[in-house]
């Protein structure tokens, strides 16, 4: 089998862990269920991306690393179309295209006795193919969770989880309630409010109750008796005719055999060392299971540990060793669901794994401490309000990768940044993201009313 990897998903994490993998020198096959590239940035395949969304962190640290950036052009904060053309170009640039299977959904992956993989593609009369190694990138974003809620089952309105939600047209008029207020129940109650008659926002972490224009910011949702939301403080709101679950999503992997992996209530994925390695399989690996992070940096942080892993220029602890740090870890945390929740410890966590890896494979210090000064910045500038006026998003970041110095201005005007994009419906021609995008220049604003340096 030599140095052959499979790997399952060309989204975000499946196309720098190929790019990774090739550097290496190793043989590589992906393994796309959908027919095109970029995972969940294709609009339209119910997967959480709605026709108006925009990115809450900004390209100065989305971007893979400095070597791959998003064109000067963009403004920080990017519409999904061009977070797509980026990993669509990226797939040009690394010649990618011909290592990818479209239409190529993984029904079962299985170690055999010989300690290699047998990876079943397609219909279940197809011949498994065998690998040395498989990496798993099919993100967590595609079994949405929807806590259980008493009375629900007597709603007589409509029930849908934010993975299905697309444009606030179909809810004019509507008395909707929200469930969960971080990005995506934030940013919808903001977009529900301009044609909803009101908008109610369960939020767990609401210490005091207040209503702002349409929006109602309330704390813990108890009950649905009827058409009444009942919260746990007493109140009660009458009239409720859809409810949103913005609740977030589950791991799954219904193509690995059964007992390779735990994962109980798609809270956490066990064994994982380091959030990666199979603890007692270590060539069965996975890029993308923490939670709250920058992801594209991560991805790319993770896939080059791998790659040096799987080509043998880096070693990995004993299973035995492995499997205590797993189990360390575990007691770590009180519920499942935060074991690879980050936040702000991604960054030493990326400091951690580059020191397994070659001087040359590591993350740029500069780069870490850019990010996370950027990453703090951006969470500060959000608002504290569900669905309160989204201005952070008119923040125009500056970044000298050199020297580390940084800059952030503020738009005056949003309407000034005018975004002309090309036809958004696949497939999309694949040149190079300057000839896919029109943009007109980011008026200055307050530019340079920050600077920092380290």
């Amino acid at each position: 089998l030599g140095g052959s990897v499979a790997v399952i998903g060309a989204g975000a994490a499946g196309l720098v862990t190929a790019q990774s993998l090739r550097a290496q020198g190793l043989d590589v096959k992906v393994f796309e269920a959908s027919d095109r590239v970029g995972g969940l940035w294709n609009y339209g395949l119910g997967n959480g991306i709605y026709r108006s969304l925009v990115t809450n962190l900004p390209k100065e640290i989305m971007q893979y690393d400095p070597r791959w950036p998003f064109p000067a052009e963009c403004s920080s904060f990017l519409q999904h179309q061009e977070v797509l053309r980026y990993l669509e170009v990226f797939v040009q640039d690394n010649g990618l295209a011909d290592v990818i299977a479209l239409s190529s959904p993984v029904r079962s992956v299985r170690l055999r006795d010989n300690d290699c993989w047998e990876v079943q593609v397609g219909p279940e009369s197809s011949t498994p193919q065998l690998f040395a190694a498989v990496v798993v990138c099919n993100g967590h974003f595609n079994e949405p969770f929807s806590p259980a809620m008493p009375g629900l089952h007597e709603f007589p309105g409509q029930v849908v989880h934010s993975a299905a939600y697309d444009s606030p047209e179909a809810y004019t008029a509507k008395t909707v309630l929200v469930v969960g207020a971080k990005s995506s129940g934030t940013d919808l109650a903001r977009e529900l409010s301009s044609v909803a008659s009101r908008v109610i926002v369960s939020d767990k972490s609401c210490q005091q109750p207040a209503e702002v224009a349409r929006i109602s910011h309330r704390g813990v949702i108890e009950r649905m008796e009827g058409s009444t939301a009942v919260f746990s403080d007493g109140w009660r709101e009458t009239g409720v005719e859809v409810v949103i679950f913005c609740t977030g999503y589950r791991y799954r992997f219904p193509f690995l055999a059964p007992g390779l992996v735990d994962v109980p209530d798609g809270r956490c994925v066990l064994p994982l060392f380091e959030h990666m390695f199979h603890a007692r399989h270590p060539t069965l690996a996975f890029v993308g299971i923490p939670s709250s992070v920058v992801p594209f940096p991560l991805f790319a942080a993770q896939a080059r540990w791998l790659a040096s892993v799987f080509s043998g220029s880096s070693e990995l602890p004993s299973t035995s060793e492995m499997q205590a740090w797993v189990e360390r870890k575990l007691a770590t945390v009180q519920d499942p669901k935060q074991l690879h929740l980050m936040s702000g410890a991604q960054w030493e966590y990326l400091r951690g794994i580059a020191a397994y890896t070659s001087e040359e494979l590591r993350v740029p210090e500069t780069f870490l401490r850019v990010s996370e000064a950027i990453y703090d910045d951006v969470g500060a500038a959000r608002p504290r309000f569900p669905g309160a006026a989204d201005d952070y998003r008119r923040r125009e970041y500056s970044v000298d990768w050199d020297t580390g110095v940084w800059s952030v201005a503020e738009v005056e005007d949003m309407a000034d940044i005018e975004l002309g994009l090309v036809d958004c419906q696949p497939p999309y021609p694949v040149q190079t993201l300057s000839n896919l995008i029109q943009f007109r220049p980011v008026p200055p604003g307050r530019a340079n009313a920050h600077m920092h340096m380290f």
